[in-house]
């Protein structure tokens, strides 16, 4: 169970973080997660692609024992690179390329992105108050207050784009950290052959930081505040 939630984790983090390149890049929602139905077809297929086969060979191989923290993969040692100490570490590397090029591109054209934001806004405007004998009307004060709301809401979206892209940008690198982590010692036992320690290593101790990071960077959000008030 735990396996299986570490694919449907990585996999929403790889979704979610190509969403944000694509809006950022091309100023527009991906096509292939414009209905979300990519979206949902990925989550719920990859961990059965992969959970399915993970746990015939595990009952084929017997290849779960008891450790000291609790039951795991670990004779034969190389299955273990079917779940959490491979296949999870590799897909955290795409995931973490599109949330630092995406958190590249937003520093780096900062100004740019926000001026976007301005002139749909700006253009919108205009096409609510054409040019025409009544165009009076855009200098009254319910169009200025009108104005002064749209770049509000400009300002308040280009906000939270930013500070989503950060904290994926965190959660990524962090992810990718802990599975770096989490694998260095599955991956020595298989280059040296040797069999998994009972004892608790870094890949025990993996997930919960996993779990830890995620609250630290999800759960003081402003929303998330508001909501334990």
């Amino acid at each position: 169970m735990v396996q299986f939630i570490c694919y449907i984790t990585s996999m929403s983090s790889i979704c979610f973080s190509h969403e944000i390149y694509s809006l950022l890049m091309n100023h527009k929602q991906s096509t292939f997660f414009e209905s979300k139905k990519g979206y949902y077809l990925l989550i719920i297929i990859y961990p059965l692609i992969m959970g399915i086969p993970l746990f015939i060979i595990c009952f084929k191989t017997d290849a779960i024992v008891p450790r000291e923290l609790k039951c795991d993969v670990a004779n034969p040692i190389w299955v273990r690179l079917l779940g959490y100490s491979g296949a999870n570490f590799i897909l955290s590397i795409p995931g973490m390329y599109f949330s630092a090029r995406s958190a590249y591109i937003l520093y780096k054209h900062l100004d740019r992105f926000k001026d976007f934001s301005v002139n749909e806004d700006t253009s919108q405007s205009s096409q609510t108050f054409p040019n025409s004998p009544n165009s009076q009307i855009a200098q009254s004060p319910i169009s200025r207050q009108f104005s002064q709301t749209k770049n509000n809401i400009s300002q308040k979206r280009y906000s939270l784009t930013k500070e989503a892209v950060i904290r994926m940008s965190i959660l990524s690198s962090s992810i990718i950290l802990i599975h770096c982590l989490g694998s260095i010692g599955t991956i020595v036992s298989v280059l040296t052959h040797e069999s998994l320690s009972t004892k608790v290593n870094l890949n025990d101790w993996a997930g919960s930081i996993a779990g830890i990071c995620t609250f630290l960077i999800f759960g003081f959000s402003r929303e998330i505040r508001n909501a334990w008030r």
